[in-house]
């Protein structure tokens, strides 16, 4: 237990922000940042502390749905929605980057929003991207939360939805939450069954995505994608 007042002041996150920018603070620290006030018995580091080892990393704070924030000693209502209002500011940010380009020609910046949007979440997450003819995107849409297979993601309503939002074509993305990229047989069918469902109405599938929280990986080009942090 680490109670705020008995931190030298220029160790406190927002004192050290102040004097040497928030770049200088730990992950612990800008959370904490975030949260501002602790309990009688908890200090706000000790709140960022135990959110980190829940999630498991930074990113993963940002993907925890209220409920879960709310599990946190000290974390209430409106602290929760305060962190997932940070987390749609990153969606929103990265998504902006990549809506007025060809989704193709810039892999970068496409692989970085779907990490943003998905790959940080705690469960699996089918979701379609509807493409122009240029290959920007009109829209997006989570379709399925949970184990993903042909039961739970019918292919002719993707198509369905594709004709509605008048797609040219699509690209279908799933997140692998245990971060692995391996590509496994339900994954194999479902690709070919969407694929087979955009045939018979003029719909093509440019693509099936898994992505993780660092990567993702190309099942119809059988390669694996990694973000440029240069």
């Amino acid at each position: 237990m680490t109670l705020i007042q008995d931190i030298p002041e220029f160790e406190k996150p927002r004192e050290k922000a102040m004097q040497f920018g928030v770049h200088a603070l730990s992950n612990r620290e800008l959370i904490a940042l975030l949260i501002r006030t602790g309990t009688k018995a908890h200090s706000s580091l000790d709140i960022a502390s135990d959110l980190l080892r829940q999630a498991g990393s930074l990113g993963r704070v940002l993907a925890l749905d209220v409920h879960e924030l709310k599990s946190i000693r000290g974390i209430s209502n409106v602290k929760a929605v305060e962190i997932q209002a940070i987390g749609e500011i990153l969606k929103r940010i990265h998504y902006e980057t990549i809506i007025d380009q060809n989704v193709i020609t810039s892999p970068q910046a496409f692989l970085s929003w779907l990490i943003a949007e998905i790959g940080y979440a705690r469960v699996e997450n089918f979701m379609v991207v509807f493409l122009d003819t240029a290959n920007h995107i009109l829209s997006y849409e989570i379709l399925s939360t949970g184990t993903i297979n042909s039961a739970t993601v019918y292919p002719r309503e993707v198509m369905k939805k594709a004709i509605l939002k008048g797609a040219s074509s699509i690209i279908a993305v799933h997140n692998h939450p245990s971060h692995s990229l391996k590509v496994s047989m339900q994954d194999k069918l479902l690709t070919e069954e969407i694929i087979q469902a955009g045939k018979t109405i003029g719909v093509d599938v440019l693509d099936h995505i898994i992505v993780t929280d660092q990567a993702g990986y190309s099942i119809l080009h059988q390669r694996t994608m990694e973000v440029d942090i240069k």
